[in-house]
């Protein structure tokens, strides 16, 4: 076993560990262990290596290109090559072209110059280990044990292989500290990390995942260059090499800054010591997140690039994650801060940088802005962050955009801003071209197609008219062939109102890239919203068929947002799903307010009005909701405290909804119990009433005291028979549930 990194390693040794001369063959035999063995152990460890070095003076291991030495595999397979993989024949001077004959030679010992050399390899193919045999003449050998690993590349490999592979009695294993070695033999050192399957972890050495510097003292700018070193004493080329065999990699970074700009002033170093452009979050162009979705924080309607280009004297800051494995790890984060001046008294800077992470899928990443918001039960905050719409290993790779994230309802929009919002439209119209700042129209096809409904809102102002700040009922555009889209004939011209337009819904029109418009003398504006698109689906009922059940019922009480009629319809609104009650659906529930009405000394049809009211939910919203449901239903139950009420439902046109309530109470379901004689059906004794239905409005025949009313009736003569068993000979009960059926007798005769 080694200590440290703590690792454990298979060796089995055999009988001619010492250099030997070659006189023929050399047979190596290795102590208690079978072929089958062999086979077996090679297909268990990870990786496996065999040493092997000469020494020679006369005695060349190739000559003229040819081997004079070659040895031999288990299976009788020969060959030529002394050090690596097999990828080429020679000794380990041959891969490197570092070789004491010069070019084209392949080992040391081929220069033949009666002078003593050496040539020492390591065999690190494992399908053709372990070495059997070694023929040929001349030089001394030495070839050492066979070594066995079981030190994985990455977690995700481990974890993998423990999953599919592990004996009947090999536990799973565990998150915690693990040996991994990603490329194997021949690579860097094995070395420790923490796995949190199947992510592997690489620490930041306290001290070093955050520092910081404040304003200079004298006039010039001052600039502070701090290293990042990584934990458990892991080089920069072990970080590299696990970078290297992953498939994804990820790392955040964060400046924070007090009158402290980014741009030309801080960036942040690879381990091979090259800048790289931008700042984290950027996809690894020349600005920060919040500048690729066009969202960084703004005074006076200005566009930045960055959080702290605002020097206001406020605590900002900027950053995010970094996905693309060319960019990372961060091993170096340097800072310039001006000097003070009257504006900006004071200056800071800091950073903060996080463990490495790796695995086999995407960290952090979600196919929409709806997935992230139902990961977590407390909503993240809005924000630029990547999403692969279409997959992982899939069509684009992941994207930064801006996820709109909303508490109540619980939603996530992406959203995508236009670079330029108001645009002048000339006399003569024509077409009005809009730009993005997620500028790859291909991505934002395939957010759009990949979501559930996306829309966009598109006005033409007239004569100084603002955009609405309601969902309006405009609907003016015709969506050509080409995708572009065009005022309804006669609209848009501003000779009869100040705003036209409205919703963009085609899904194939999105994002709306130019508008068309014919000629007006009117002052004219097009003013083109964000495009958002949602995931969000009509009822629960639609979420079941979908299969877009989350664990908002861990988090948050089965709380979902759903919107009934989609793109440019009402707002999308939260709902309570049950679907649990008939595991075949869905049920959508919106509660009402009060859930409780006390009414007193009322008698009269009508005297009792109380309002239902829905929190955070419209009429037009339910209203929809109905439209497009196959079945609602609603109930309310009411303490008894007066003898005749009455139910008013107050129907909408096209939809319904309680807007007012006034009850009726239904009579008393009773179940009423008998014993009789069991074959005259004289009456022993009447029990009269023993159990009742006491709700209001809904006392069902199902309802439990009906249910078990003939059980319940049954038990009771029983009991009354151990004590007036005198009176009959043999006797059953005879039982009615109110009006739910007719009388019935019990099946049981019973001794009296």
């Amino acid at each position: 076993m080694v200590k440290e990194p703590p690792h454990g390693v298979t060796i089995i040794h055999h009988e001619n560990e010492n250099y030997e001369t070659l006189e023929g063959s050399l047979v190596l035999n290795y102590y208690y262990v079978s072929a089958l063995q062999f086979l077996k152990l090679r297909k268990r460890s990870v990786f496996c290596t065999q040493a092997v070095s000469f020494e020679c003076t006369t005695s060349p291991i190739f000559e003229g290109g040819a081997p004079n030495i070659e040895w031999y595999d288990i299976e009788g397979e020969a060959h030529s090559y002394f050090n690596g993989n097999g990828s080429k024949n020679g000794c380990a001077c041959a891969l490197t072209g570092t070789c004491d004959g010069g070019a084209g030679s392949l080992c040391n010992c081929d220069k033949n110059d009666a002078q003593k050399r050496e040539d020492v390899g390591n065999l690190i193919l494992k399908d053709d280990l372990p070495a059997a045999e070694v023929k040929g003449f001349g030089p001394s050998i030495n070839v050492g044990p066979l070594k066995c690993y079981d030190t994985f590349p990455t977690c995700s490999d481990l974890f993998a292989y423990m999953y599919f592979n592990r004996f009947e009695n090999e536990a799973m294993v565990k998150n915690g500290e693990y040996t991994i070695n990603p490329d194997g033999a021949g690579g860097v050192e094995s070395f420790k990390v923490t796995c949190q399957f199947p992510k592997t972890e690489i620490p930041i050495l306290p001290g070093t995942n955050t520092n910081g510097t404040q304003s200079p003292d004298g006039t010039d700018p001052i600039t502070k260059c701090f290293d990042i070193n990584y934990g458990n004493g892991i080089t920069k080329e072990q970080v590299q090499a696990l970078i290297d065999n992953s498939k994804t990699c990820v790392q955040e970074l964060v400046y924070n800054c007090v009158n402290a700009p980014v741009t030309d002033r801080v960036h942040y170093d690879t381990c091979d010591g090259n800048k790289q452009p931008g700042f984290a979050g950027s996809n690894g162009e020349d600005m920060c997140a919040c500048g690729v979705t066009g969202t960084c924080a703004s005074l006076s309607g200005e566009v930045n690039e960055c959080n702290c280009a605002i020097q206001d004297g406020q605590q900002r800051s900027d950053g995010g994650m970094i996905r693309d494995k060319s960019r990372l790890p961060v091993c170096e984060v340097c800072m310039t801060i001006d000097p003070v001046n009257p504006q900006q008294p004071s200056r800071s800077a800091s950073y903060e940088v996080s463990s490495l992470k790796c695995s086999d899928y995407n960290i952090g990443v979600f196919g929409s802005c709806q997935a992230r918001r139902e990961s977590t039960n407390s909503p993240q905050p809005s924000d630029t962050v990547y999403i692969d719409p279409d997959g992982y290993d899939k069509g684009n790779p992941p994207f930064p955009i801006f996820c709109e994230i909303l508490a109540h309802p619980p939603a996530g929009i992406v959203t995508i801003y236009p670079k330029k919002e108001t645009n002048p439209v000339p006399e003569e119209g024509g077409m009005i071209i809009v730009d993005y700042f997620v500028y790859i129209l291909e991505y934002m096809k395939v957010v759009v197609s990949e979501a559930v409904f996306c829309e966009q809102e598109v006005y033409v102002l007239c004569n100084g008219a603002q955009p609405p700040t309601e969902r309006g009922s405009y609907d003016e555009w015709v969506v050509k062939e080409d995708g572009t889209i065009q005022c309804k004939e006669g609209a848009c011209s501003c000779s009869d109102g100040q705003i036209h337009g409205g919703f963009v819904k085609v899904q194939s029109s999105l994002p709306v890239i130019s508008v068309i418009l014919d000629t007006s003398t009117a002052d004219r504006k097009v003013h083109v919203g964000p495009l958002k698109c949602y995931d969000l689906y009509k009822d629960c009922h639609d979420i079941k068929v979908n299969k877009a059940i989350t664990n908002s019922a861990k988090y948050r009480g089965n709380k979902y947002a759903v919107d009934p009629d989609g793109a440019g319809g009402v707002e999308f609104f939260e709902v309570t799903c049950d679907f649990l009650t008939d595991p075949s659906i869905g049920i959508t529930i919106i509660p009402g307010q009060p859930d409780s009405i006390k009414v007193e000394g009322q008698t009269g049809p009508g005297s009792q009005v109380t309002d239902i009211v829905y929190p955070d939910v419209t009429p037009e919203q339910i209203n929809v909701l109905t439209k497009q449901s196959g079945f609602c239903s609603q109930e309310k139950m009411v303490k008894l405290l007066f003898v005749l009420m009455f139910l008013v439902v107050t129907y909408q046109v096209e939809g319904w909804l309680f807007r007012r309530i006034r009850i009726r109470i239904n009579p008393t379901k009773n179940c009423f119990c008998k014993a009789v004689e069991a074959d005259t059906h004289r009456i022993l004794h009447d029990f009269g009433s023993i159990q009742r239905c006491t709700r209001l409005i809904s006392c069902r025949c199902g309802h439990t005291a009906m249910v078990t009313c003939g059980d319940q009736c049954d038990r009771r003569v029983t009991n009354w028979l151990k004590t007036n068993g005198g009176k009959c000979q043999y006797a059953r009960s005879f039982y009615t549930a109110s009006t739910c059926g007719s009388p019935t007798y019990g099946h049981h005769r019973k001794t009296c």
